[in-house]
């Protein structure tokens, strides 16, 4: 699936990665993005009413870092040793149904004829079975305070192209594709394993159809509902059915052929 000009180096899932080169001269300007969480913050005061502060890379206050964050609780968002580079920890607070949303500002991302998205995610959760999830691209246009904004959103409202994990105690990796309400929800035959990381990768093959990838093997080709109601960005939702869960990410990428 090589696209011209385009240095792709994830084991067959088509994704850009860390150093990838734009080198033919109609793609250089090609837009991408990638972190290895080597530095990032999140604070939460409640002096200024769970306001986060507005200089880290996370935020509740819109547009003020580089993610913003809501939540039902307040969470703990953290950079931590382990993987080389880094990893970004994100647990929600310790009751049952609490949840925690992170997506990027700004929408700047958008499903367009002959402009291919790759996106992939190399992430684990701490209780697999306990634990409901969605990693992708998803547009804000969400407000669900049940489950979680993006979580409580599906087959309801907004576009998303992702990976997600909808139940309470499943383990099941979902592929979905949803747009302006409608969705579709694929099972990609792969399982989480507790406390594993697991890379997710997915290509969007201009407006026609999106093929999804579990650690560098093709799952799913899905052509229903690809969302071009919408632009959409980064988003990683976590939601906790009985008690605290945790999202770990070493990192995440993403491209689109301008």
């Amino acid at each position: 699936m090589a696209l011209a000009g385009f240095d792709i180096s994830s084991g067959g899932s088509g994704v850009i990665r860390a150093g990838a080169a734009f080198t033919s001269g109609a793609l250089e300007r090609d837009i991408s993005y990638y972190d290895d969480f080597l530095e990032g913050g999140f604070k939460v005061d409640a002096a200024l009413l769970n306001e986060s502060d507005p200089s880290s890379k996370f935020s509740t206050i819109a547009n003020s870092g580089v993610w913003l964050v809501t939540f039902d609780v307040a969470p703990t968002i953290v950079i931590a040793d382990g993987e080389p580079g880094g990893v970004l920890v994100i647990t929600t607070g310790s009751n049952a149904n609490d949840f925690v949303s992170c997506q990027m500002n700004g929408e700047a991302w958008a499903v367009t004829s002959l402009k291919d998205i790759y996106y992939e995610i190399r992430m684990k959760l701490a209780d697999s079975n306990d634990t409901r999830w969605i990693v992708g691209l998803c547009s804000t246009d969400v407000a669900g305070t049940t489950i979680g904004p993006i979580l409580d959103s599906i087959d309801g409202e907004g576009s998303m192209i992702g990976f997600v994990q909808n139940t309470d105690t499943g383990e099941d990796i979902g592929c979905i594709l949803q747009n302006g309400g409608t969705g579709t929800t694929t099972d990609s035959g792969v399982d989480v394993s507790n406390d594993t990381f697991v890379t997710l990768g997915l290509h969007v093959r201009s407006n026609v159809g999106v093929e999804y990838f579990v650690n560098g093997t093709s799952v799913a080709d899905v052509t229903a509902n690809v969302p071009d109601a919408d632009a959409v960005t980064l988003s990683m939702e976590v939601h906790s059915p009985t008690a605290s869960s945790t999202l770990e990410v070493d990192y995440l990428s993403c491209a689109q052929v301008r």
